[in-house]
């Protein structure tokens, strides 16, 4: 479970990474307009974040949309609404799961 507690969180903070470079190139275009270019310097690191967001999506999104239905301890209603949260709201979603309800260690007594 090690590893894949390891990967739930690589994968939520790429997420949360990815928004802040999204967020950042949006604030760039806005001051320098639209037909400025991306320095060469913050190519290939917002390259990174959204490709490593994109590929974060896909781990953490069936994760946490199987640990809100199936291996929470939460009640049922609040799994329900976790797991409808996380499946509509889809990476804003698992990010809000991940760091709010995730338990990656459970005690299993």
């Amino acid at each position: 479970m090690g590893v894949l507690k390891f990967m739930f969180k690589v994968a939520a903070w790429s997420l949360v990474a990815a928004v802040c470079a999204i967020v950042f190139g949006s604030i760039f275009f806005a001051v320098a307009g639209r037909n400025a270019e991306v320095p060469d310097l913050l190519r290939i690191p917002l390259g990174t974040a959204g490709a490593a967001g994109a590929i974060g999506f896909f781990i953490l999104w069936p994760g946490m949309l199987f640990d809100s239905l199936v291996a929470s301890d939460l009640p049922i209603l609040k799994r329900l609404g976790w797991f409808f949260g996380v499946l509509f709201l889809g990476p804003f979603g698992a990010v809000a799961y991940y760091f709010i309800s995730f338990k990656p260690l459970r005690d299993p007594s």
